[in-house]
């Protein structure tokens, strides 16, 4: 009798698909994720075929290369395209996480194209350049423009027409424009700085709180006046030195004395009556 070949029974073919199991399961999983390139996976055929009496195990080696993709930033602001919600923000924008231009004071203008950024939110609506619609006090606004005129070269010769950059605020008892005792105190001070500095003028405001009425016009106008007069004829300043200003809406029962290098042909009237 022919010898013939040794046939290993069913049961021990499968025990030993069973004990391959764990390592065909991480090959596979590891087919399945990004891997490096020159790393090995492995891919398994099997054949359990009852009829064939074997099994055959065969592992199959092979190179896999996974790139790593580009991210793709179109306004260049540091966000990703795929992640970036304004992806045209201009070049040098501030923007947010998400690629958003920020906008500080949240009036709807972004801060590259906004000239007041950080405008109060008692001042909105804002116009198309992000400034609210609060007024623009008169010694602020006389010096935006005065520095947008200056030629760079000129900005030292600016700082020494007027070395004055504060005068005190005037206050008057309420509904009266008689100087108080407080404030003729207050007022030589302000005449020894103003002779020391005969290049400076001042804008002399007054204003008013609640309804603009005659009444309240009238007081205002009267108070500005007060000031003038006693700075030209207690104190020997020449009226030119002085621009009057009156009937502004503000802190109520004040006079501000603001330095300017705005010239002035102010004449002292003799009626202070002005309405």
């Amino acid at each position: 009798m022919a010898n013939q070949p040794t046939k290993i029974p069913l049961i021990f073919q499968l025990g030993i698909i069973l004990a391959l199991l764990p390592a065909l399961s991480q090959h596979l999983f590891a087919q399945t994720n990004s891997i490096k390139d020159s790393a090995m996976a492995k891919t398994v055929v099997s054949d359990t075929s009852p009829t064939s009496g074997t099994a055959k195990i065969v592992l199959l080696y092979h190179t896999r290369t996974i790139p790593i993709p580009a991210l793709q930033d179109a306004d260049h602001d540091g966000i990703p395209d795929q992640l970036d919600l304004e992806p045209n923000t201009p070049e040098g924008a501030a923007v947010d996480s998400h690629g958003r231009a920020l906008d500080t004071d949240g009036d709807g203008v972004p801060d590259y194209k906004d000239k007041e950024k950080l405008t109060l939110q008692k001042c909105f609506p804002v116009d198309s350049n992000g400034v609210g619609t609060c007024p623009e006090l008169g010694c602020c606004k006389e010096v935006r423009l005065k520095l947008h005129d200056l030629k760079d070269g000129d900005m030292v010769e600016y700082q020494h027409r007027c070395n004055l950059s504060k005068l005190p605020l005037i206050c008057f008892n309420k509904g009266v424009s008689s100087l108080t005792a407080d404030a003729v105190k207050l007022l030589s001070e302000v005449a020894v700085e103003l002779q020391n500095n005969p290049r400076c003028n001042v804008r002399v405001t007054g204003y008013y709180g609640g309804l603009p009425t005659i009444m309240t016009q009238q007081l205002s106008w009267e108070r500005v006046y007060a000031v003038i007069k006693y700075l030209v004829e207690k104190q020997g300043l020449n009226e030119t030195r002085f621009v009057f200003e009156y009937g502004k809406y503000g802190t109520n029962n004040i006079v501000e004395l603001i330095p300017t290098i705005e010239p002035s042909s102010y004449k002292l009237p003799s009626n202070p009556k002005h309405f």
